[in-house]
């Protein structure tokens, strides 16, 4: 059985309302691909990273949260 054996996710305890934060999830899957990672607000998803996909990232419209994709827009896998 596989697992993820070590999670680090980096979330600001309290951001003030225009500031820009960022937001990061460490993993180690010892060898297995990953399938997909997701962020929610609220019980909503606001993003979406699915490697086999393309593009592999996805925002989703939210009042309250921007997702500057163009961050993303180099990716590229090992």
């Amino acid at each position: 059985s596989s697992s993820l054996k070590s999670v680090r996710i980096r979330v600001p305890e309290v951001v003030k309302s225009g500031e820009t934060v960022t937001l990061s999830c460490e993993y180690d899957l010892e060898q297995v691909a990953l399938y997909t990672i997701k962020w929610y607000w609220k019980d909503v998803e606001f993003y979406r990273f699915v490697p086999k996909e393309s593009p592999p990232f996805r925002a989703f419209t939210m009042k309250y949260i921007n997702v500057d994709v163009s961050r993303f827009m180099n990716y590229s896998p090992n």
